[in-house]
């Protein structure tokens, strides 16, 4: 090209340059949905294609991606280790002042990690690719393996903590679901080193100091998934079972295994857990346990994970499903051989289920053709967050109308996706609408904090959700890695992901005109 007249160098760059933009918008329009599905049992059904995914970002796609990625990157412990929120500048909404359970939330939300959100920080990292990514990536793989981090020479719960009747050695023991580099952490309102009625140690109880110390089964489900798929993306395709990622994953197996109870569910915690009653059962856990528990039985072909899965799978059919609400419970108690269900509405195990499990799977279990998609109607009449319109944007965590939660409305995404998949009908074209104008509503909840980094809130507003924890509108990990997940159309419940899912352009376009 250097022998050609300047004129025509510039020529054949303009060409090169609209012959890119053409292919792009071609590749955008014809973009074809050829996805795997699981057939709920373990295994996967002749036109599966999720063990032969390529999880290589796409380049043409006109979302923030690479500056969510920036954002995860920068959103860190001085170490590199994730933090679950950016901390905020201004405390004064968050919490009770003057109050236990204020200063806890606040020191969680300033100075911890969820090991869930660090899964997803992890996995979005991995999914990026680069050296850059995913050595940053690693450094959770890192700190987790080593049993300790910083000033905190336990995370994991093996000490107090029975499994059943069993006392696991530390390195098989569950982590918390939630960890911190630092003991002793002042209150971030105000400064405050003490406050009466705070747990802290023997010989200073007032003292604020590090105080969640809860090993939680769903929590360590994601350990497992952020480990096998980092690791798919590390080395290519493959999880070799000598490398640290694999070894992280298979630590937590024992206790979970040992939490399995004989009607098939895993506990929710062992016993010693605060707050936890040793006989709950969260079919949300139990969800994230089946997708991890597939993963390492793929990874493996060990017939102890089908075995597993097994018992989870009469769990799900036998206790998990609300029959006459069409819905899936939030989870129970199993005692003296009785279920006692939890009937408060979990959002996150109808969208969660529906991806984990598959419309078809739920249909052909409970013999009933449409059944995902009545669980879906019911998720968006109970928990939907509709705009002025009338135009679903997004739900919520349980039973209300004006909550918006952008990481479980990833999942919704997701969930809606799985339904337009698989009826090719007017109800798959309803829920591929649903799936669009939920990332467009998700939206309200964007910061594009400068032209490198974009972060997402973890809700529209400040709201107790009735399992446990507060939501704050405050920038949150894991709701941008599920924004990424979502808009890269990585399944992080399929390992290596999947990339046939187009938000922008649903497959039923003419429906939506």
């Amino acid at each position: 090209m250097e022998n050609k007249p300047w004129y025509m160098r510039v020529l054949l760059a303009i060409q090169s340059f609209f012959t890119d933009i053409i292919g792009t918008i071609f590749k955008k329009i014809f973009r074809i949905n050829v996805g795997a599905s699981d057939n709920g049992n373990g295994g996967t059904n002749a036109d599966d294609t999720d063990t032969d995914t390529d999880t290589d970002t796409d380049t043409d796609t006109d979302t923030d991606t690479d500056t969510m990625i920036q954002w995860l990157k920068t959103n860190v412990f001085a170490d590199g280790m994730p933090r679950s929120f950016e901390v905020p500048k201004d405390w004064s909404a968050i919490g009770e002042p003057d109050t236990v359970e204020g200063v806890i939330e606040r020191i969680i939300i300033n100075n911890s990690i969820s090991t869930y959100d660090g899964a997803t920080w992890q996995i979005a990292l991995a999914v990026e690719g680069g050296k850059d990514n995913l050595a940053a990536a690693d450094k959770f793989t890192e700190v987790l393996n080593s049993g300790s981090w910083s000033e905190l020479e336990i995370i994991r719960g093996y000490k107090e903590f029975i499994y059943r009747g069993k006392r696991l050695p530390e390195q098989n023991a569950y982590f918390f679901r939630l960890i911190s580099p630092n003991w002793q952490q002042p209150d971030p309102l105000d400064g405050k080193t003490h406050i009466k009625g705070y747990p802290g140690p023997d010989y200073d109880r007032d003292l604020i100091v590090w105080a969640d110390w809860k090993p939680i089964t769903g929590e360590n489900a994601w350990v497992i998934i952020g480990a096998l798929q980092t690791a798919y993306k590390k080395y290519n395709g493959e999880v070799p079972l000598d490398k640290d990622e694999f070894k992280l994953a298979e630590s937590i197996i024992p206790a979970m295994e040992a939490l399995q109870i004989d009607m098939g569910a895993i506990l929710h915690a062992p016993e010693g857990t605060d707050g936890k009653d040793p006989d709950e059962i969260s079919t949300e856990n139990d969800l994230s346990a089946y997708a991890a528990l597939k993963m390492m039985h793929k990874v493996t072909n060990d017939s102890r994970y089908d075995r597993m899965m097994q018992g989870l799978r009469s769990y799900f059919i036998e206790y998990a499903f609300d029959k006459s609400n069409n819905i899936f419970y939030q989870g129970g108690k199993f005692k003296n051989n009785n279920f006692s269900p939890n009937l408060t509405f979990a959002v996150d195990c109808q969208t969660w289920g529906i991806m984990v499990l598959t419309p078809k799977t739920i249909d052909e279990w409970f013999n009933e053709e449409g059944l995902a998609y009545k669980i879906w109607k019911n998720t968006k009449r109970r928990a939907g967050y509709y705009d002025v319109n009338g135009v679903l944007r997004g739900v919520g965590y349980s039973d209300e109308k004006d909550i918006l939660s952008v990481e479980w409305t990833a999942g919704a995404i997701f969930a809606a996706h799985a339904l337009a998949d698989y009826y090719k009908d007017s109800r798959g074209e309803e829920a591929a609408r649903d799936a669009r104008t939920m990332r467009e509503g998700i939206d309200e909840l964007k910061l594009k904090i400068n032209s490198k980094e974009t972060a997402y809130y973890y809700a529209n507003k400040r709201y107790y959700i009735p399992f446990g924890w507060w939501a704050n509108p405050i920038l949150s990990t894991t709701s941008t890695a599920w924004v990424y997940f979502v808009d890269k159309g990585f399944d992080p419940f399929l390992l290596g992901g999947r990339k046939d899912i187009s938000i922008s352009i649903p497959n039923f376009s003419n429906s939506l005109k």
